[in-house]
């Protein structure tokens, strides 16, 4: 691996309903409270994007929001090589909506390297650039990065706004 590795993407018209975007690998649709979700490859809603497997720090911006320019940043862990930017209430069945904002906080807080932007103001279609920097190769133990209870690879990040 190349520390340095640098990956730029650009989505488009990421449709809001939930007022939320959560960038997160594929896989951890599967593992939250073992919802039985769907990652359509061909979905008007959502960006499917291949992503080399690693832990990345992430950089997101979107110029035009509601509130104005947005930005946050976080680390992410891509483990499926499959990295998908979607709104969540279009990903987890109507059925598991409810299971998945309990487990999660109602979305305040995520588990496998996710980042949740919510600080667009409203619903609606937007933009997102996105900075990717690989920092290590998965799996490996950095951060609070670890096994839980049931062996499943964990780590805790909350996102922050800049």
């Amino acid at each position: 691996m190349n520390i340095f590795d640098h990956i730029q993407l650009h989505a488009c018209n990421i449709g809001v309903d939930s007022g939320t975007i959560l960038i997160a690998d594929s896989d951890f649709y599967k593992s939250v409270n073992n919802c039985q979700c769907e990652i359509f490859e061909e979905n008007e809603y959502q960006e499917i994007h291949e992503v080399p497997t690693g832990i990345y720090e992430i950089k997101c911006t979107i110029d035009e929001t509601w509130n104005g320019k947005y930005k946050a940043i976080g680390r992410i862990i891509i483990t499926s090589g499959k990295l998908v930017i979607s709104d969540p209430c279009y990903v987890v069945e109507d059925d598991r909506w409810q299971d998945l904002l309990i487990k999660t906080g109602y979305l305040s807080f995520l588990f496998n390297g996710t980042l949740l932007l919510d600080g667009m103001g409203g619903d609606g279609s937007y933009d997102i650039d996105i900075d990717l920097k690989k920092v290590a190769d998965y799996p490996c133990t950095i951060g609070d990065y670890h096994k839980n209870q049931d062996g499943v690879d964990e780590y805790k990040f909350k996102w922050q706004a800049l």
